[in-house]
C-alpha cells in the first residue's frame, strides 16, 4: 500500500504491491496528514484482500491507531474504494462495517476508479457544507 497526497484533500491510496511502502513510510505519511488538521477523504483501488501484514506490523497499526483515534474520527471523513470486480466488491462491502468500527471512518465501496474520485470529491464537500 502506499499514500499519494499531492491531490490533498483527497488522498489516493492504492494497495497495489509493486508500490507498497514499509509500514512505518505509510504510518508517518498517515501522520502527516492527520497532522495538517484539515479534513480529507482516501479513494483508493486495488485489491485489498491482497495486503499481508506481519504480527509485528499489525500491533504497530492497533498502537498508532488508539494513539490518534479522536483525529482520525474527527478529519478522515471516508475511504472510498474503486473494486471492478463484483465479487471482491461485495467482500469489500462485508468488511467494511468492522472496517469503520476499526478506524472511526466509513468505507465505501464503488464499481470504479472514476466513481471512487468522483463519490470521495462528495464526500469532502458535503462535510465542507455542513
Amino acid at each position: 500500500m502506499y499514500i499519494d497526497s499531492s491531490s490533498y484533500p483527497l488522498v489516493r491510496m492504492s494497495y497495489e504491491r509493486d508500490k507498497a511502502q514499509p509500514m512505518d513510510r505509510l504510518l508517518a505519511d498517515f501522520s502527516a496528514l492527520l497532522d495538517r488538521g484539515q479534513a480529507f477523504v482516501f479513494y483508493s483501488d486495488g485489491d485489498m484482500s491482497q495486503q499481508e501484514h506481519s504480527p509485528e506490523e499489525r500491533k504497530q497499526v492497533v498502537l498508532w491507531m488508539k494513539a490518534r483515534r479522536s483525529e482520525l474520527k474527527s478529519l478522515v471523513r471516508a475511504q472510498v474504494h474503486a473494486e471492478p470486480d463484483a465479487k471482491k466488491r461485495e467482500q469489500a462491502q462485508a468488511l467494511a462495517q468492522m472496517f469503520g468500527k476499526a478506524w472511526g471512518y466509513p468505507l465505501l465501496v464503488v464499481e470504479s476508479k472514476e466513481r471512487a474520485w468522483a463519490l470521495a470529491r462528495d464526500v469532502l464537500s458535503e462535510q465542507v457544507s455542513d
